[in-house]
């Protein structure tokens, strides 16, 4: 700035005026002083115009002091200026008419002096404080342009860092600005200004942007859109974009602002979760189970094909709550505790329960529930599953009857081990059945066909009279009869209606009896007995019922036939042994441990002292030693055979003496072919093997005779049997085979007819002193023997007997006649 100008500037009296305006508030005292400062500078103006004014008052030239006064410090120090200035003057002009009130000229004056000085002191002080709210203001709006200017950087910098796209749109539709964000989601350069809706928007979604833009232009609100946007590079994104109209101070449609959300991963997510979707609908509707969804409020929402068709109808038609209404009365107080529980805490659960098939049946389903949450953690629903049990429900339920009839028969089967009376099996069968079936009366019959009757046993009852008699086979129906003989099962709920029973009606009626079942008991193909239970009252049998009768039928009766059997081996064994004890020979029995399990009394005899004493006492102990090893190791032989074998050996009697004892053992077998022991018996054989050896003497004697004639000589046994060849029979035979019996003498021994055909065996003639008994002198026969020779034999045969007259043997006697035909012959 120049000289000229500052001094015009310092010149200036708005610029001085405003700055006494502006001076601060003064305090009472520095507004006395400034007055009378003001007065003081006036007054001295005053005296220094004297000489132009003379004795006028000359109020005017006052004034200014006035409204400097007032605009610097207030109406304080202007009134102080009006007075100090009206004395001043007094002072300089002294008495003269324009200051003296008794005047007119100085009353008029003075008082206008006062009014006027008054009212500039007034507007004075009122334009100080006019310039100084003025001076407040315009400070206000500095410090508000100052605040608006942060603010609108403040605002651009959020704008530039925010995380969305914004951009101002000019009304022609052209990008005027736009930050950071924009630019990265459209793939633009910094400078987008000039883009255009068509520049930058996939075609399909350009006229829905129009419109919005239409709509603004019109005068509408703003709007959203979901569009597309195609970036240079040509890859697609997908935006959420928002337009709302700006306006200028009059109200006109100045452009807009649009702010674009980049949502191409909530668009991919969205394509994923339908895709996700789709999956598990083709994975749910091609499950074997039915399987739903149900929303939070547990509404149905999707339902598969298999629970479709399980219900029957078309998924569509699956809405609310329907469900429930197909599950059976019983289950639903169970469904509804298990549901109350889990569903207000979005627990899985899950239950069993009926439900009702298109068709009516009712089908056992395990139901699994699981809650569903989005990504937020927010409860969606539930998705659940069932699978059809009913099978695996009735093969359980079979199962428990079957573990309960099998608990039955093995606790009644361990009741009826210990029992040995057959009529205390039966009473106990009866017992046990009657209860587990609770009937009112249980018992077996036992059929008797040759005689044609029956007899019930006695019986097992329960309010009713006992059926206990002997009947015709008639009595209660013949046909079941047959068909209990025919091996069929009897099941009659009540036996007025069947038409086998309908007959009887009375019969039964007698006996208390409206329904029975009946088991029959084949032995050997034919009916032996049958175990019925009979009901006062009609009653459908079950399938259960029927089977378990028709078990304990088959088993207890088994027990019957067991303990009526034991009972007969205890008879058996009591006659046993009857019989053992008045046997001559040494019997006894033995266990697996070789123990003697009996002995009888000829052994006792035999051992000497008591029973126990001869029973377990070891009989190898009294072996003659010369037999001992030999004896032991028979023994251990033929027991490990398992078959019947025998032994021969001394044992020394109770008197010291030995005897040859001749024993035969015999395996015995338990039930399942075991040898549980053997039973043996010894027979004293001394005084037959001292008369054997007296015999063999005998014999080689004989032997030794026979074997020095010159004829031939063939001795047999009872059966025919050749028991003895001399010398000479070998020579003539060629060969020397004993125990050739009748039908093979031909071919052992080459006998021929006379004329040299093969002789038949029966009519030889020893055959025929064996066979027939005959006595055949002469006869004549031929002998070929292995070396190709003939011999022409004659020969005597004759049956022999002993001195009782049985017949013993036969023996023939034979002499070779060859050489003497042959000389004749020559």
């Amino acid at each position: 700035m120049d000289a000229k100008a500052l001094l015009k500037r310092g010149l200036d009296a708005d610029i001085g005026l405003a700055w006494l305006a502006r001076q601060p508030p003064a305090s009472p005292l520095r507004a006395l002083a400034l007055g009378v400062f003001c007065a003081a500078v006036i007054t001295l103006l005053r005296w220094t115009l004297r000489s132009a004014y003379g004795d006028l008052a000359a109020f005017t030239v006052l004034f200014p002091a006035l409204m400097v006064a007032s605009l610097a410090a207030g109406r304080v120090a202007g009134f102080v200026a009006m007075a100090a200035s009206l004395v001043g003057v007094r002072l300089i002009l002294g008495d003269t008419d324009s200051l003296d009130l008794n005047t007119h000229i100085g009353r008029v004056g003075i008082i206008n002096y006062l009014i006027v000085g008054s009212l500039m002191v007034l507007v004075g002080a009122s334009l100080r404080r006019t310039v100084r709210n003025l001076d407040a203001t315009v400070g206000a709006l500095k410090t508000s342009d100052a605040r608006i200017g942060e603010s609108e950087a403040r605002l651009q910098a959020m704008v530039d860092q925010a995380s969305v796209g914004i951009a101002h749109v000019g009304a022609d539709g052209r990008v005027t600005s736009s930050n950071a964000r924009f630019a990265e989601i459209l793939g633009l350069a910094t400078d987008k200004s000039g883009v255009t809706t068509p520049d930058v928007t996939h075609p399909d979604d350009i006229d829905k942007t129009l419109r919005l833009l239409e709509q603004m232009r019109a005068g509408g609100p703003g709007g959203q859109v979901e569009k597309r946007y195609i970036r240079p590079d040509g890859s697609i994104v997908w935006a959420l974009t928002s337009l709302s109209p700006l306006t200028d101070a009059r109200g006109r449609q100045a452009g807009y602002i649009g702010v674009v959300v980049d949502i191409t991963a909530e668009k991919l997510a969205e394509a994923a979760l339908r895709e996700s979707e789709s999956r598990f609908r083709l994975m749910a509707d091609n499950a074997p189970s039915p399987v739903w969804l149900t929303d939070a409020e547990g509404e149905v929402e999707f339902v598969n094909a298999a629970l479709a068709d399980f219900y029957g109808r078309s998924a569509d038609a699956f809405t609310g709550r329907i469900w429930r209404g197909s599950v059976h009365p019983d289950d639903v107080p169970a469904i509804r505790e298990v549901q109350a529980h889990a569903r207000p805490l979005h627990l899985p659960y899950g239950f069993e329960a009926r439900f009702q098939r298109h068709d009516g049946a009712w089908r056992w389903m395990r139901i699994s529930v699981n809650p569903r949450f989005d990504a937020d953690g927010q409860f969606r629903g539930y998705v659940g599953m069932s699978f059809d049990i009913d099978d695996t429900r009735r093969a359980l339920a079979a199962l428990e009857q079957q573990e309960r009839r099998q608990s039955f028969l093995l606790s009644l089967s361990d009741r009826l081990r210990d029992l040995t009376d057959p009529d205390a099996i039966m009473s106990e069968v009866e017992r046990a059945l009657g209860a587990e079936l609770n009937v009112h009366r249980v018992g077996y019959g036992e059929v008797d066909e040759t005689r044609g009757v029956v007899a019930m046993t006695r019986d097992w009852t329960a309010g009713v009279v006992s059926a206990q008699g002997l009947f015709t086979l008639d009595t209660f129906g013949a046909d079941l009869i047959t068909d209990l003989a025919r091996g069929e099962v009897i099941r009659i709920p009540d036996v007025r209606e069947d038409p086998r029973t309908r007959a009887a009606a009375d019969a039964f009626a007698s006996i208390q009896t409206s329904a029975l079942i009946r088991a029959p008991l084949i032995r050997a193909g034919a009916l032996r007995a049958f175990l019925y239970a009979h009901s006062s009252e009609p009653r459908q049998w079950t399938d259960t019922e029927v089977a378990l009768l028709e078990e304990v039928a088959d088993r207890t009766w088994t027990e019957v036939e067991r303990a009526r059997a034991e009972t007969e081996v205890r008879e058996s064994e009591q006659r046993f042994r009857a019989i053992a004890d008045t046997a001559p020979v040494l019997i006894w029995v033995t266990r697996q441990d070789r123990i003697r399990d009996f002995v009888n009394e000829a052994y006792v005899a035999f051992q000497g002292g008591t029973y126990d004493e001869a029973r377990l006492e070891d009989w190898r102990t009294i072996v003659h030693p010369d037999d001992h090893a030999r004896l032991v190791q028979e023994s251990l032989a033929g027991e490990a055979t398992a078959q019947p074998f025998s032994m021969e050996a001394r044992y020394r009697r109770h008197d010291g003496v030995y005897r040859w004892l001749k024993s035969f053992s015999r395996p015995r077998l338990g039930p399942g072919g075991e040898v549980i022991g053997f039973v043996g018996v010894a027979f004293d054989v001394t005084d037959i093997r001292e008369t054997n050896a007296r015999l063999a003497a005998v014999a080689a004697e004989r032997d030794a005779i026979l074997g020095q004639l010159a004829e031939g000589v063939i001795v047999t046994d009872p059966k025919g049997a050749i028991v003895f060849v001399n010398e000479a029979a070998k020579r003539q035979h060629g060969v020397e085979t004993l125990n050739v019996t009748p039908d093979q003498y031909t071919d052992q021994y080459h006998l021929l007819t006379e004329d040299g055909r093969p002789f038949p065996s029966e009519q030889t003639p020893l055959a025929r002193a064996v066979l027939q008994g005959e006595t055949v002198l002469d006869a004549r026969w031929r002998i070929r023997r292995a070396d190709g020779d003939e011999v022409l034999a004659v020969g005597n045969a004759r049956p022999v007997t002993g001195p009782d007259g049985e017949r013993i043997g036969a023996v023939l006697t034979l002499r070779d006649e060859t050489a003497r035909i042959k000389a004749e012959q020559r």
